[in-house]
């Protein structure tokens, strides 16, 4: 089953429109779906402009995974195909089969072992090919072990268009380091490697930020990577890079991450940008131990403009946005509404 997520980065940039476009798409080819979304979205009406928001419609035979609340309020009808143990605000999360296709809202697991339970489940349960996740910027990091993500940007979150393809390269950079080659890392642990009379061993890395002069007699000139478990803040990696720089001086050295996910959370993406200079200037190579491909961007002209008090739908120059994010990026950009977006649906299902 290959797992895809659909990441928001803002309000109104798209994302509905895109899972609907996929969602479409897979049960036009006849793939056995499932969908389920991190956290609670789904809003009919905009909480903050009270603009109408697209809504999910999910056919027939869609399995879904969402809560109980959510279940009992739906237009669609359903049979159960497993009880999980995930518990949210709005109730247990459950995994049901349309009978009749219908409206129904996603609310869904907020943690990474809530999700593998679900996947696993949806795996052994319903026998799916394709899994999407609905997931936004500020509630991504369970969708670190997805196997595809898709960012979607819009004039909603800026009407400066270069602003937002400078923002999708930063993502795209953070993307494009690679996995580490060291094996045997537990997940939940820091680890430093050093070299002990000719050979490679693991330590753990007592992480206290804290306590400066603690970590700093840990990190040696003999010390070939680190592996950080933990999320930490981009002031948190800056002062890393700091004591890197000082006791291991110019020796190359690994930082090991869980994944990117983790580096696109720990900070306002200017300050990113900049943490990332100072890690290539202090010769700190940034690898990941988990890593799902940035498979695509999509984009969304659309942005409600305030006006005398209330929000009108607002529109950038659709060409010059797309224009601009194809010249920056790699990642393929389309814009779900207009030209050939076949070739959308074609590159998430070469797998």
């Amino acid at each position: 089953m290959i797992t895809i997520g659909v990441i928001g980065t803002a309000k109104n940039t798209g994302k509905t429109t895109t899972l609907s476009f996929l969602m479409k798409g897979f049960h036009n080819s006849g793939s056995n779906l499932a969908v389920t979304g991190i956290g609670y979205d789904g809003e009919e009406v905009d909480n903050i402009t009270l603009l109408p928001k697209p809504r999910l419609y999910f056919e027939k035979d869609t399995i879904i995974a969402t809560s109980e609340q959510c279940l009992k309020n739906s237009e669609a009808n359903y049979e159960l195909i497993a009880e999980t143990s995930v518990d949210t605000p709005l109730g247990k999360v459950f995994i049901v089969r349309i009978t009749k296709p219908g409206m129904i809202v996603l609310a869904g697991p907020n943690r990474m072992v809530a999700l593998k339970e679900i996947i696993e489940l949806i795996k052994t349960e319903a026998g799916c090919d394709v899994l999407l996740v609905d997931g936004s910027l500020n509630r991504m990091s369970p969708m670190t072990i997805l196997d595809k993500l898709v960012f979607t940007t819009g004039a909603s979150r800026s009407v400066n268009i270069k602003k937002l393809a400078n923002e999708m390269l930063l993502i795209e950079k953070i993307f494009s380091f690679p996995l580490t080659n060291y094996t045997n890392i537990d997940p939940n642990i820091s680890f430093f490697f050093k070299v002990e009379n000719g050979k490679t061993i693991i330590k753990k890395l007592h992480l206290d930020l804290n306590n400066s002069p603690a970590i700093e007699t840990q990190i040696s000139n003999d010390v070939k990577a680190l592996y950080i478990s933990s999320l930490l803040s981009v002031q948190d990696f800056n002062d890393i890079i700091k004591k890197i720089k000082k006791n291991i001086g110019e020796s190359k050295v690994e930082l090991i991450i869980h994944s990117p996910i983790m580096l696109l959370l720990s900070g306002d993406f200017s300050l990113i940008s900049i943490m990332l200079e100072r890690m290539s200037y202090a010769g700190i190579n940034l690898t990941y131990l988990q890593k799902p491909e940035l498979s695509a961007v999509t984009i969304n002209p659309f942005y409600p403009k305030l006006e005398n008090y209330h929000y009108t739908p607002s529109y950038v120059d659709k060409e010059a946005f797309e224009s601009e994010m194809v010249s920056v990026l790699e990642s393929p950009v389309y814009n779900i509404k207009e030209g050939d977006n076949q070739k959308f649906f074609e590159a998430l299902t070469d797998y």
